[in-house]
């Protein structure tokens, strides 16, 4: 009976310990986007807050490893102050917001099990929308701008990341964007540069 029993015991154990395993696999993520336009001429521009949030995927263990991520986010800028136009004079107040489907793929390095993490990677954005909303002048502005935008963005990212014994992850990153936010026939020189603090967990 005893023999028994144990052998139940130890199967249990045996079947947990792959559970627990899996549990590195990926999860979910979300948290904010503090970004900006960056480049010549867009020395002005001020900071824009937006949501991101997506999923994660694991690609191996141990010290070093892969992780592939699904997300979006919503970066842009805000422009204000006066801005001349041929002769004319005007104020402009205008926050612009581009939506994104993002595809980072990241090379993760972490010490130890419970150890924080540093990472660099790239990323591929599809833009899926963009608007800008404000005021030039007394006159209201609220335009869907994607038709003046590049379709896609591709980036370089840095960042480290905290995970707990429950799954529980805190993270910040850093990406620039390596091609022009405004199509070709807009201009050249704009970049996303952006900040984003994000909370995950882990689901499997």
């Amino acid at each position: 009976m005893l023999a028994r029993t144990a052998a139940i015991v130890m199967l249990l154990l045996a079947g947990s310990v792959p559970a627990a395993a899996q549990h590195d696999r990926g999860g979910i993520k979300a948290g904010l986007c503090l970004s900006q336009a960056t480049g010549p001429g867009f020395e002005s521009e001020s900071n824009v807050t937006g949501p991101a949030a997506g999923v994660f995927f694991c690609l191996g263990r141990g010290p070093v490893s892969a992780q592939l991520e699904l997300l979006y986010s919503r970066k842009g800028t805000a422009e204000q102050g006066q801005v001349g136009i041929d002769t004319a004079e005007y104020f402009v107040d205008v926050t612009y917001r581009f939506h994104y489907l993002e595809f980072p793929l990241l090379l993760r390095w972490r010490p130890a099990a419970h150890a924080p993490a540093i990472y660099a990677g790239a990323s591929l954005g599809v833009l899926v929308g963009a608007a800008a909303t404000g005021r030039v002048n007394d006159i209201p502005v609220d335009s869907d701008i994607r038709s003046s935008l590049n379709e896609t963005d591709a980036g370089l990212l840095l960042g480290a990341e905290i995970r707990t014994q429950a799954g529980l992850c805190f993270e910040a990153r850093y990406s620039r964007g390596l091609l022009s936010v405004l199509d070709a026939d807009e201009g050249q020189g704009a970049y996303n540069s952006t900040i984003s603090v994000m909370m995950g967990y882990h689901l499997w």
